[in-house]
C-alpha cells in the first residue's frame, strides 16, 4: 500500500541520515 511505501522509505532515510544509536533513541522500535 502506500502507507507501507511511505513507512519504507521514512525508515531507509532515518537508517542514513542518523547512526542507529540515535535512530533508537528518537524511535524505539
Amino acid at each position: 500500500t502506500l502507507q507501507d511505501v511511505t513507512s519504507i522509505k521514512r525508515h531507509e532515510w532515518q537508517e542514513v541520515e542518523h547512526p542507529d544509536s540515535e535512530v533508537e533513541q528518537k524511535h524505539p522500535r
